[in-house]
Parts: C-alpha cells; sequence; structure tokens
C-alpha cells in the first residue's frame, strides 16, 4: 500500500502554461517523505555565473541607456528642425504678408489718384486707414495672445494627472 501523501509539506512548481494558476496538478507537487530532504529551489551558482550575470547585466543597462540618450537626441534635432521651419516660415509670411500690404497701400493710392484726390490727401487717408487697421491686427492678436500661454497648458496637465 502507497503512503499518503502530505499536502502540507508539498512544494510546487510553476506551471509552465499558467504561472498565476491557483490549484497546481497532481504531476507538479512534490512531495518529501520522512527519510528525504527538499530539494533546493535554486541551483548552485558559483562566483564566476553570478560575476558574468552581472557584468552581462551592467552591459544590457549600459546599452539601454546608450539607446535611451539616441532617443532623446533624434527627438532634441527633430524639435532643433521643426524650430527652424517655424522661425522660416514665419519669416516668411511677414515678407510675403509686407510685400502684400505695401502692394495693396499702392493699388489704392492709385485708385484714390484717378479719382482726382491731391497727394496731402491720398497720403492722409492711406496713414489713417493703415493705423486703423493696424490698431485692429494688434487688438485681435493680443487677443489671440491670450489663448496662447502656459498657464492654461500647465492647468491642463495638472486635470489631466488627477
Amino acid at each position: 500500500m502507497m503512503p499518503i501523501p502530505d499536502f502540507r509539506s508539498a512544494t510546487y512548481t510553476l506551471s509552465s502554461e499558467n504561472p498565476f494558476r491557483l490549484t497546481s496538478p497532481r504531476s507538479q507537487a512534490t512531495f518529501r517523505s520522512n527519510n528525504q530532504s527538499a530539494p533546493s529551489p535554486h541551483p548552485d551558482t558559483s562566483f564566476e555565473d553570478a560575476l558574468s550575470s552581472l557584468k552581462s547585466l551592467f552591459t544590457q543597462k549600459k546599452y539601454q541607456g546608450f539607446a535611451l540618450l539616441d532617443l532623446i537626441n533624434a527627438e532634441l534635432e527633430l524639435i532643433k528642425k521643426s524650430v527652424f521651419v517655424s522661425i522660416f516660415g514665419a519669416l516668411t509670411a511677414f515678407a510675403l504678408g509686407g510685400f502684400s500690404w505695401i502692394l495693396l497701400n499702392a493699388c489704392f493710392g492709385m485708385v484714390l489718384h484717378h479719382a482726382g484726390l491731391p497727394t496731402l490727401a491720398i497720403m492722409v487717408i492711406l496713414l489713417l486707414a493703415n493705423s486703423v487697421l493696424s490698431v485692429v491686427a494688434f487688438m485681435y492678436a493680443n487677443s489671440a495672445f491670450r489663448f496662447i500661454n502656459f498657464k492654461r497648458l500647465i492647468t491642463l496637465m495638472h486635470s489631466l494627472t488627477k
């Protein structure tokens, strides 16, 4: 007759198909009898094995750090290029807008000249029109600028992280 196994003194190995299984199958249980000692769960490792493992871990972490630095460098290059493109685009838009504004003023002045107005009246009308449009553009830009600040971005980030 076979002895009854003592499940309280049994040790279990992890299941290869599902290590989070609550009840391990009977084939994974290792039972101890009174004359047997418990098998060691980990094999004996030598100092050289441990040292080589630590060296390989250090090398892996070093390469992981290099990869992270390469990623950060690539992101910084992308930011640098995007800032350059944005500045170049803004300067181009400013130059084209200024040229178009001067051309529009010249055309409006010619229309007023062909209408028979004196030169002094044309200059005063253009000065007043440009001043009014500049004040309107400044007010519009100032109202748009209040939406572009870091305080709203910071409050948005705080609300997202809560």
